[in-house]
């Protein structure tokens, strides 16, 4: 298996501080071009930087993810893993990030936007889901899929309808 390699170069300004993919705070047009506004987060000063980058880069930028010197890198995951059952996925509160707990997870007294996450109760506790990361990580799969998303029809344009029956 081909081991990913990604290289953000708006990101070799920080130095050598790792930075953390902490939260995609949702895209905007930027001289006629869609961007994400991802949000880094330093490991050691927890100092933010907020960078703009190309949307077709949103299939790659999960929550989480690593970054030295510009270049993605594999540490050991960090926080704790576990199980948690949704019984209906249809059955969940839209609630934005200024609702999300503070000891949570923190945005030291910055404005944490309006971001939407969907909210489902379970036994195990409450699960939160940024609507961005449900929407990268169902639908936008690479590149062509996260730019066409974009342009209203385009999405109509990736597949050519064929005719129902069989044919030789």
């Amino acid at each position: 298996m081909k081991r990913l390699s990604l290289s953000l170069s708006q990101l070799g300004k920080y130095g050598d501080e790792l930075l953390d993919l902490y939260w995609l705070a949702g895209v905007k047009e930027r001289d006629s071009q869609w961007s994400v506004r991802a949000v880094f987060r330093g490991i050691s000063s927890s100092n933010f930087h907020v960078e703009y980058l190309p949307i077709g880069l949103l299939p790659l930028l999960s929550i989480g993810r690593i970054f030295e010197r510009g270049n993605l890198i594999t540490l050991n995951s960090r926080g704790m893993t576990g199980t948690a059952t949704i019984p209906d996925l249809s059955q969940f509160e839209n609630i934005s990030s200024a609702e999300i707990p503070e000891n949570l997870y923190s945005f030291d007294g910055n404005a944490s936007g309006v971001q939407r996450l969907f909210r489902y109760r379970t036994a195990e506790g409450d699960i939160l889901i940024p609507a961005i990361e449900l929407i990268r990580h169902l639908f936008l799969h690479n590149r062509l899929l996260a730019n066409a998303m974009m342009r209203p029809g385009s999405v109509n344009l990736l597949f050519h309808p064929e005719v129902p029956g069989f044919r030789d």
